[in-house]
């Protein structure tokens, strides 16, 4: 995976990127801009519905209907009896996604209204 940082308002390929005005923490001892250090660790989540992987510190920048099936997803595993037992880790890294989802979706309808 081929990650690019760029400065708020840089400029590739004709698209204009800007920092995330969502994210709570700006100027953190965090890898990315306004993400909590303790949401920048390698926490993974192998997302059937997005086809692809997702670290928590990509949930500040998806989109809406990208993160309400994250949550769809994430809320089905913890709800599972049997997905603790059969894999604690994806388990445990679904809460964090779920909640944090969640914090994030609550943020944006707050700041909509």
């Amino acid at each position: 995976m081929l990650a690019l940082k760029l400065a708020p308002g840089s400029n590739l390929n004709g698209n204009v990127y800007v920092s995330n005005p969502l994210s709570p923490i700006v100027g953190s001892h965090s890898t990315e801009p306004g993400v909590p250090p303790q949401e920048s660790q390698d926490r993974w989540f192998k997302s059937d519905l997005l086809r692809r992987e997702v670290n928590l510190s990509e949930l500040y920048e998806l989109s809406q209907g990208e993160l309400d099936l994250l949550m769809a997803e994430t809320a089905t595993i913890r709800s599972d009896p049997d997905s603790s037992r059969n894999n604690r880790g994806k388990f445990v890294v679904a809460g964090y996604v779920l909640e944090l989802a969640k914090i994030i979706s609550d943020r944006r309808a707050n700041q909509s209204s």
